[in-house]
């Protein structure tokens, strides 16, 4: 892989709709909503929480510059970042 290209590509787009639209046309989702709809609420809402949060660590990996230490003769040379130093 390139220098400076990115192991991981978010090749999907931010999520246009909340999760609970999406769920309201799923009739296993709609039910709860119909049977319990405090409940059906309160999971809609930690569910879109994990939907986002999610998403932005998809975004977070996708920024991420993960060089080999291999492409970098100094860090190959002294792994630690350290001198030997003579006794």
């Amino acid at each position: 892989m390139p220098r400076g290209e990115h192991p991981f590509h978010l090749d999907s787009k931010r999520p246009s709709i909340p999760l609970s639209a999406f769920a309201q046309e799923e009739a296993r989702y709609a039910m709860l909503s119909r049977t319990d709809p405090v409940r059906a609420a309160e999971l809609g809402r930690l569910a879109q929480n994990d939907v986002d949060a999610r998403w932005l660590l998809y975004e977070q990996l996708a920024e991420v510059d993960r060089g080999r230490p291999e492409d970098d003769p100094a860090e190959v040379a002294d792994p630690g970042g350290r001198e030997e130093v003579d006794p």
